[in-house]
């Protein structure tokens, strides 16, 4: 029988795991079910074979925790001693540092912080396969390039080639693209490995193509901005967000509406949730502090604000700037944007 252990804060969904044909046999989906306050879970996935006695853990996206790991750990060691394969995250996929800073005046700026980043997330790698032992270790997820518009950003982004692990990882298997490479634990056979890291030329070669491409806003948003009545939007998803969020303090929020590259409006929130603040502002005014400047374009803001796009996919998908004073990151101002939104 395969056991399929779940461990998600919000929502009882499989999760799509990485390797197909994996397994053969029953499914049966056991809930394992931890207190949010205690853990940053997000899409967690065990799977044990009895009939073949294999186990893989799969932890993309997961911060370290240790309440977290210790009481995963507990529930891995009740079928196995040593997992057969890890797959874990290698590398951020987020929009720090590229959306964060001026490529024009803090490139260098942005040079270094993008090397912290990608040894920063080495580092993460590394601790998480030291906690949970396994016979292989499967870096994936994060490796993707920036279109369109935003195809400027992707030299800032931080990113490994997965086939650099391989060089402080003797255990790391990258598998090739498409589909192409498998592994088999039954037998402990591995066909098409990566070896390689993608040249350069082949990566601009990419960009290239697609950098003339519009986004999807670009595309399904055709309503001038004038016609839209921004402040009555954002009262309404204000009301909707405040009841979501998790601050006690003052966090500011400052979007610079723009329409052809240039600043419309500004609009000044507070996600305190004791208080409510939300009005225009003009450039003279000071602004409160903590604060995020977010720049975005009005048509992908209509749509933000309407449910048709969401805030998540926005930030990670690189696609609007943000000014952060101070610049450190608060987590649960980041959540609150997931709900700023009408619907």
């Amino acid at each position: 029988m395969l056991r399929f252990f779940n461990v998600n804060l919000k929502y009882r969904v499989p999760i799509e795991f990485p390797i197909k044909n994996f397994f053969t046999g029953k499914l049966e989906s056991v809930w394992y079910n931890i207190n949010r306050r205690d853990l940053f879970l997000n899409g967690t996935s065990v799977v044990n074979c009895e009939k073949s006695n294999k186990t893989v853990l799969n932890l993309n996206d997961n911060l370290w925790n240790p309440k977290q790991n210790k009481k995963l750990k507990n529930l891995i060691n009740k079928y196995t001693n040593q997992l057969d394969l890890i797959a874990l995250s290698y590398a951020g996929a987020g929009p720090y540092p590229q959306t964060y800073y001026n490529v024009k005046t803090e490139r260098k700026k942005l040079i270094k912080l993008g090397i912290i980043k990608k040894n920063h997330f080495f580092w993460r790698y590394k601790r998480i396969c030291k906690f949970f032992p396994s016979k292989y270790h499967l870096p994936f997820a994060g490796s993707y390039i920036l279109g369109g518009k935003l195809h400027y950003l992707n030299k800032y982004r931080g990113v490994s080639d997965p086939v650099e692990v391989t060089k402080f990882d003797k255990k790391a298997i990258i598998l090739d693209d498409f589909g192409k490479g498998f592994i088999d634990l039954s037998s402990n056979k591995i066909s098409k490995l990566r070896t390689k890291k993608y040249s350069l030329k082949e990566i601009n070669k990419r960009i290239n193509s697609i950098k003339k491409n519009k986004l999807d806003y670009e595309k399904d948003i055709n309503i001038e901005y004038n016609k839209i009545d921004f402040i009555r939007l954002f009262f309404q998803a204000y009301k909707k967000a405040q009841l979501k969020s998790e601050l006690n303090n003052n966090y500011y929020f400052l979007f610079k509406i723009l329409d052809n590259n240039k600043i419309k409006g500004k609009l000044l929130i507070n996600a305190n949730r004791h208080k409510k603040e939300i009005r225009k502002i003009n450039s003279k005014e000071k602004l409160g502090y903590p604060v995020s400047e977010i720049t975005i374009d009005y048509r992908y803001l209509f749509g933000l604000l309407t449910g048709i796009y969401h805030w998540n996919n926005a930030e990670v998908g690189s696609l609007y700037l943000v000014k952060r004073k101070p610049d450190i990151l608060n987590r649960g101002a980041q959540h609150y944007l997931n709900f700023l939104s009408i619907v």
